[in-house]
């Protein structure tokens, strides 16, 4: 919606950055413990400055459209520190990749949360440590002091932020990859071409040697 304002003059707003799942870039196999994570935060929007976000909810409220959350710049703090469990775990963040000037954000959405292999793992470590931790398994069941969230998520490629953002990743990959090759092809076919061109010519210079000397055998039997 905010985008979209922007792009038809509904708003004047320069400070806005972007959606903050267009700036992830997360590990193969942990989109969706990582989506769970972030929540609907992963469909936040990355201002500026806390004016930019003022202006942006203005025109949300003046329009009636909805509501959205925005994350300024200017107030996140990268002295942040996570809480650490008794026993050494992944922090998610460590599968998350994302630009220098945002990872702040990342710090401060993913603080505490930790990759474990299944709840049983979890329920052992919350009740073995006293800190407030966020523990969350690769199938995006997630536990902490504050109860317990679980159920089916989706693992199709097209479901989720995260997943969708990888795919298409993936695809421009590949679409690269495809392109050298063609021009790799391409090269190869122009040198085929220069070399039977070369090859065509010896055999038409070899014809008229040929001819030549067959004219020469021929005057010869004339003279006789």
């Amino acid at each position: 919606v905010i985008n979209t304002g922007i792009g038809k003059g509904e708003i004047e707003l320069h400070g806005i950055c972007g959606v903050l799942a267009d700036f992830l870039e997360v590990e193969a196999g942990y989109e969706i413990p990582v989506e769970v994570a972030l929540g609907d935060d992963v469909q936040s929007f990355i201002v500026e400055s806390i004016s930019d976000a003022r202006v942006a909810i203005d025109y949300l409220n003046r329009e009636n459209k909805g509501r959205a959350k925005f994350f300024p710049l200017e107030m996140l703090n990268e002295d942040r520190r996570d809480a650490c469990p008794t026993e050494k775990l992944k922090k998610l963040t460590d599968f998350v990749k994302i630009d220098d000037r945002y990872s702040a954000i990342i710090s401060y959405l993913l603080d505490g949360f930790f990759l474990v292999d299944n709840l049983d793992r979890a329920k052992e470590l919350l009740q073995a440590g006293g800190e407030d931790v966020k523990l969350v398994t690769l199938k995006g069941e997630m536990i902490s002091k504050k109860g317990i969230t679980g159920g089916n998520v989706p693992r199709s490629e097209e479901t989720g932020l995260l997943m969708r953002d990888a795919k298409i990743r993936h695809l421009g990959l590949d679409c690269a990859e495809l392109k050298t090759r063609l021009a790799g092809l391409d090269e190869k076919r122009t040198m085929v071409k220069e070399e039977i061109g070369g090859l065509g010519k010896k055999v038409r210079e070899g014809e008229e040697e040929i001819h030549g000397e067959e004219i020469k055998s021929a005057n010869k039997e004339s003279e006789k």
